[in-house]
Formats: C-alpha cells, structure tokens, sequence
C-alpha cells in the first residue's frame, strides 16, 4: 500500500500524507520511494474533494467572511535528529492540502519525534507501548471527513486542526519497507492484514 501522510485532523486518513513528508527529507532512497505516491496524493485529494459536497460552500464561505481570510498557521517542531527536514517544502504541502479541502483558515501543528518519544506519547495516549508512524490529536471533538464548518467568527483558538506527531525513523523504516515489496512485486504484511 503506498502511504503519503496526511492528517486525520485534515479529514483524510491519517496515512494519506506519510510518503510524501518522506520526500521532504534529505535521503535520496526515501525521495525515491515517494515517487509513485504523489499520484496517489493527487487521486486522493481528488476523491476527497469529489465526496465533499460541501468543501466548494467551505471555500466560499471563507472567502466571504472578513474575518476568516487569513490563512491558519503551522506550527512546526522538529524534536529529532535521524534527517534534516525540508521545513519550507513540508508547510507548503500542507498549506496547498489545507487549501484544496476547504480547511485553509485552521492552524495546525506538526511535531516530528524519534522512536523513543513516540513510545512514550503512543503509551500514554493509547496505552500501547510500541512506537508509531504518526499519532493525530484533533482540537475539534466531532472531526471526521466534511464536518467542520467554516470559521464565521474571530476566536483564534477556533481555527485550530489539532496536533500531529510523526515519528521520523518509524516512517523511514516504513517507506524502505514498501519500497521493497513494491520492488518483488508484493505488498507488505500490513497489507495483507488489512484486506
């Protein structure tokens, strides 16, 4: 399965983005693996857009809106050390994401951890004790694909998607992984557990 990660607090499935911040790394291998996944992006975004009816009436609303033009923010942490991360090339993948569904005037924090550090927020937030590719904490109680409505009112803490953390060596393990099986022509154990 190609992965590209993006944001359940965006309204698509979390994993939806995930190659494609592998590709604001600077490894060679990992941007290789991502190649095929943009297409995957785009189809994605497209399919999102499609079974949004109401992501054209969001857009338009914040058009309209004095208050809501500005766009939301991206507060970006990296608290790992394993790859130096493309900052500018990541926010603006966001930014365009953010844009095309409808969400452009929500803030939104990325936080990028190692293994360790995600062992133990996967611990205290799930209570699983193992690391993970990414964990999303929507500000938003009922997020789910085309429900928030668009921003009419000027409270800052209102325009807030929520929190992401991803788990840098985790997604590079995970690209090498399925840049492999997709090299023997297989799909990954995870795959298969999912069909």
């Amino acid at each position: 399965r190609m992965r590209v990660f993006l944001l359940s607090t965006l309204c698509i499935a979390p994993m939806t983005l995930l190659f494609h911040v592998a590709s604001c790394f600077s490894t060679r291998s990992i941007a290789t693996s991502v190649t095929a996944s943009r297409a995957t992006l785009a189809t994605t975004l497209r399919r999102f857009s499609a079974a949004s009816s109401s992501s054209l009436d969001r857009q338009e609303a914040a058009k309209n809106s004095s208050k809501a033009k500005k766009s939301g923010g991206i507060d970006f942490y990296d608290e790992q050390e394993v790859l130096k991360v493309d900052q500018d090339r990541l926010c603006r993948t966001i930014t365009d994401i953010r844009r095309l569904i409808g969400y452009d005037t929500y803030s939104v924090t990325l936080i990028l951890v190692d293994d360790d550090e995600m062992q133990s927020i996967n611990k205290e937030s799930r209570g699983i004790d193992a690391p993970t590719d990414i964990l999303s904490f929507p500000f938003h109680a009922a997020i789910e694909p085309g429900v928030l409505e668009p921003v009419t009112f000027d409270i800052p803490d209102y325009y807030m998607l929520g929190d992401l953390i991803v788990d840098v060596p985790y997604v590079i393990r995970r690209c090498q992984e399925d840049q492999a099986a997709l090299e023997d022509g297989y799909g990954t154990e995870d795959d298969e557990d999912e069909e």
